[in-house]
């Protein structure tokens, strides 16, 4: 692609004299500079705007998660401070029957529940009764009086603490409660939640996301080198404070890296240490001030540097097609200018040498030498005229192959992009299969651009045996991420033996076209069915293509096939499509027909020479 724009851009510059270069070209340059500047900051804003939206779509998904979580088990601690038998065990700690009782009563909560962990402390913070009793890692025995949970339910009914355990050297979130009608002798009932599932569905679904709390600690992370880092540097009471606490056992907590996260706004581009290199992301964060939380959510900034590319090139291409244009625009006045000029100078030779005759049969034979060389001048005029012609239908068919190749070139940047997720994902088969795709799809384009000899010379068009349901097969493989994303009911209905003389190739970009315009039509509408059947006409077969769209207006269908005529919204489309489509279907001995009203939608129609084999006929649908 960007060999034939550097092409073009030479045979542009060699096509137009110095003078109006500086008085036309240079102030174009200038727009075109400005153009794809601003085309690259528009699309890399919008990609922005894009990857903010998805941040706080996703941000608050987690949140969601880790409140339910913790809803799902923060009743436990308060119910079982409620027991009668946990107010006996502190009443009477060495009553072995009740510990045994309590001990056994915690382990099948603790296994029904889902939980990490359950145990009950006493007044002094001693673990008497806990679900692990028979583990050789067992509480029970052990003091924990330095945890924070322990004195903030004692003093306030409830506590909330996120560490790694002492004990097991798991971490988890530990909720407690003070037990109930206990004045002399209270207590305390612990759970404890594990959210390593959680954790690794943050790491599976790839994204930047890691949570912090009060003290800008990373102790939840889809990276694990992001986890047990601060996002800011710690002030030593801090530090001293987490190594009473035990908060994150033998973690030394070094700062995270250049970027600040905890002073930036709700949405920033920063830089972070991520695999060993420095690269630049998006950063957002929502608070959680229910735990003390905050949530953070890190997007690669490398995918609004490739929509600023997309951008910038999007408008290179469309100036060079302007420029393409309006030079052949040029070239054909030009020419129209020339023509005159030449039936001008004949008609003056012509009356000159007629009166010449009639004056004196003397000059006869220098007459027939005058008509001899103004003969000659006639023919260098002429092959100057069909030359200019030529520039002129270069000028038209290159607007023609870009438009053509633009929906496959679409295909491969989705295959492109689908190949990376997977290879992410380490799904190595699909991803070969996805680069086979891409094979398929780039000699497509190299065919097209073949055929550009094949538009000027309707007597080379091959006709081979074509079919019907291969052609849509590929043509709805090419598309299927659209059709998904864009919820759309497919229903091939397609004749396994229905086979036309046609080329592949060109017939399959017809369908593509007209499944591009029925997507495109459905666009916001409450239903959107598309149904694509064949029918026997005769020594015919007839492709319905119908949409559930609404429709056409009947002022505009007679001007539909002409070129440039479009529907669609300014930048949507060139409106070359169907023109080229029926020029391509008239070129294979067939027609195109469009029935459109609004209760049942459009529904193009192309009917097409059929062969004749002795197979029977059978449907044989394939499904999307």
């Amino acid at each position: 692609m960007l060999d034939r724009i550097i092409f073009a851009v030479r045979k542009l510059g060699q096509a137009i004299p110095w003078g109006y270069a500086f008085r036309t070209v240079l102030p174009f340059l200038l727009f075109v500079a400005l153009a794809t500047s601003a085309a690259a900051k528009f699309m890399g804003q919008r990609a922005i705007v894009e990857m903010e939206s998805v941040g706080e779509q996703r941000m608050a998904l987690y949140a969601s998660s880790l409140r339910n979580a913790v809803r799902r088990h923060d009743y436990l601690p308060v119910i079982l401070a409620r027991h009668p038998d946990v107010i006996g065990l502190l009443d009477k700690p060495s009553d072995r029957s009740l510990q045994d009782r309590v001990n056994r009563l915690l382990e099948w909560i603790n296994r029904e529940a889902g939980s990490a962990d359950l145990y009950v402390l006493d007044a002094s913070g001693t673990t008497i009764a806990a679900s692990n009793w028979q583990d050789r890692g067992s509480f029970v025995g052990n003091s924990y009086a330095f945890r924070p949970y322990f004195d903030d339910a004692l003093t306030t009914g409830v506590g909330r603490f996120y560490g790694v355990g002492v004990t097991t050297g798991m971490a988890g979130y530990f909720l407690a409660s003070k037990a109930l009608n206990h004045v002399t002798r209270p207590g305390v009932v612990v759970a404890k939640l594990d959210f390593t599932r959680l954790e690794a569905d943050w790491i599976f679904a790839a994204e930047g996301v890691m949570l912090t709390d009060a003290f800008g600690v990373v102790f939840l992370s889809s990276h694990a080198q992001w986890k047990y880092r601060a996002i800011r540097s710690l002030a030593p009471e801090v530090r001293e404070r987490m190594n009473s606490h035990r908060q994150y056992g033998d973690s030394s907590i070094e700062p995270f890296g250049p970027a600040d996260l905890a002073s930036a706004d709700s949405a920033r581009r920063i830089r972070i240490f991520s695999q060993g290199r420095e690269k630049p992301m998006i950063h957002q964060s929502l608070s959680m001030p229910e735990f003390g939380w905050t949530l953070h959510y890190l997007s690669d900034f490398a995918r609004v540097r490739r929509h600023e590319s997309a951008g910038a090139m999007a408008a290179l291409v469309a100036a060079l097609m302007c420029a393409i244009s309006v030079l052949a625009l040029q070239q054909r006045r030009r020419a129209s200018r020339l023509q005159k000029e030449i039936h001008a100078s004949l008609e003056k030779l012509v009356a000159e040498r007629t009166v010449e005759l009639n004056s004196s049969n003397v000059r006869l034979v220098e007459e027939s030498a005058e008509r001899r060389r103004a003969a000659l001048e006639l023919e260098h005029k002429q092959d100057e005229l069909v030359q200019a012609g030529k520039l002129a239908a270069v000028g038209q068919l290159s607007a023609a192959i870009a438009h053509e190749i633009n929906q496959p070139l679409a295909a491969l940047q989705t295959y492109v992009a689908s190949a990376r997720v997977l290879l992410d994902r380490g799904k190595l088969d699909d991803v070969r299969s996805s680069f086979e795709r891409v094979g398929e799809l780039v000699s497509r384009i190299s065919a097209t651009t073949h055929h550009l000899k094949v538009f000027a010379r309707r007597s080379n068009f091959s006709s081979d045996p074509v079919s019907l349901q291969d052609a849509v097969y590929r043509v709805l493989r090419l598309v299927e991420t659209r059709i998904r994303r864009e919820r759309i009911t497919v229903l091939n209905d397609v004749n396994g033996s229905a086979t036309v003389a046609a080329e592949a190739i060109r017939l399959e970009q017809v369908v593509l076209n007209l499944v591009g315009n029925a997507f495109d039509a459905m666009a916001g509408c409450p239903r959107r069915e598309l149904l694509i059947r064949t029918e026997r006409r005769g020594q015919f077969w007839a492709l319905h293509v119908n949409d559930s769209g609404t429709g056409i207006d009947p002022r505009f269908t007679p001007q539909l096939f002409t070129p440039f005529a479009t529907t669609k919204p300014v930048g949507k489309g060139l409106g070359l499509g169907l023109s080229l489509s029926r020029s391509i279907i008239t070129a294979f001995g067939g027609t195109i027909e469009v029935e459109s009203n609004r209760e049942s939608g459009t529904t193009f129609t192309i009917t097409l020479p059929a062969l004749n084999f002795s197979a029977a006929e059978s449907d044989g649908d394939r499904d999307v």
